[in-house]
């Protein structure tokens, strides 16, 4: 089948006008990584040589602060939990709320964010970690950052920043983690 038949047939339906069909398939061909096209009701990313298609969701707050209570929205999507910090096993990052300053600011990142992750890279921009860590566009743009005193201390999902990571088991430490039913 051939590859600009297949996009129609894929993108039937979704709003999309045929022209914006065809500049999509040379997007892909040219691969013109992070392109995006929108219609009323879906999202079109080229994202090394594939094509992400996404409903159009409704935007979720970009801000909330959270107080030590740890009182987080139940449709914010970053939720967290105070947890008995089991060690360092698999990729979830831990903070420990000892080092931490209240209200910590949870939001959506911003070109020109930058933080020192973890394990001594000195400050590093954010928009540097997704492309490292090659995050897919929509879920770049669907990442949130934690901020205490006015620093990073977490890229939600990927890094904790050098000296906020919970590091003794059996205390008690935070963990982030985005809700994918409500992501944005």
């Amino acid at each position: 089948v051939p590859v600009r038949l297949l996009i129609h047939q894929v993108l039937r339906g979704k709003g999309f006008h045929p022209e914006v069909i065809e500049d999509m398939r040379e997007a892909l061909e040219e691969g013109r990584t992070g392109a995006s096209f929108l219609s009323a009701t879906h999202q079109v990313h080229v994202d090394r040589g594939r094509l992400l298609i996404e409903r159009t969701k409704r935007a979720a707050p970009d801000r909330l602060l959270v107080d030590q209570d740890l009182d987080v929205p139940v449709d914010f999507p970053v939720q967290l939990e105070l947890l008995e910090f089991p060690g360092r096993i698999g990729p979830t990052v831990w903070l420990d709320p000892k080092k931490l300053r209240y209200p910590l600011e949870v939001r959506r990142w911003r070109p020109g964010d930058r933080m020192r992750p973890a394990g001594g890279m000195g400050s590093r921009k954010i928009s540097d970690l997704l492309i490292d860590a090659k995050v897919p566009m929509p879920v770049k743009e669907r990442t949130y950052v934690v901020i205490s005193d006015g620093t990073i201390v977490l890229l939600v999902g990927q890094r904790a920043a050098d000296g906020y990571e919970a590091s003794i088991p059996g205390e008690k430490a935070l963990r982030f983690h985005l809700v994918p039913d409500r992501e944005p």
